[in-house]
């Protein structure tokens, strides 16, 4: 029996005593989460929020750019600094949020950070899309991509799990300066 959903859950665990999850989506990619519980000082703050951090803002005028999102570096205005161009993290972080049944269902709040696995470069799973999910959820998307594909890297599921890791760790980090 195939999978009608449009994402499974393909791993959660704990790293630096946060919740971490990836999915894999019918649509051939995948993404990671890092939750923060209520008392953290991330909670609530989106992913284009100012953290008002000097010195994290000092730190982030110095790095490199890393993995971090293109688009929310070329609209910083180098003043603020902001999850989504503060987390070094595979693509950016492109979702923040605290909706307790996004990814997982947990029975507490929860605010997500995220990342996808579907930027330039990333090339799409379709053999286990294939494998997992009902071909209704797959099929036209699959068409398209047979028409676009620009090629690209697979990322894995202990890619997803390494760059989870590293976001936990990151936000340890700015949890500590607080």
């Amino acid at each position: 029996m195939k999978i009608k959903h449009n994402y499974i859950v393909e791993n959660a665990f704990i790293h630096e005593g946060l919740e971490c999850t990836i999915i894999f989506s019918s649509m051939g990619h995948r993404c990671g989460y890092v939750g923060v519980k209520k008392d953290s000082p991330l909670f609530r703050v989106s992913q284009l929020d100012d953290l008002k951090k000097p010195e994290l803002l000092k730190e982030l005028k110095q790095a490199a750019i890393g993995k971090r999102g293109m688009i929310p570096l070329f609209c910083w205005d180098g003043k603020e600094t902001t999850p989504s161009v503060l987390f070094n993290v595979h693509g950016g972080i492109t979702f923040a949020d605290g909706n307790s049944c996004y990814p997982i269902t947990r029975p507490y709040p929860l605010w997500w950070f995220g990342f996808d696995c579907a930027h330039y470069d990333d090339a799409k799973d379709w053999d286990f899309v294939k494998e997992v999910f009902d071909e209704s959820l797959w099929m036209d998307s699959y068409e398209t991509s047979k028409k676009y594909s620009t090629g690209g890297v697979i990322r894995t599921l202990d890619y997803v799990e390494k760059e989870c890791q590293s976001l936990a760790e990151q936000i340890r980090c700015v949890e500590s300066t607080y």
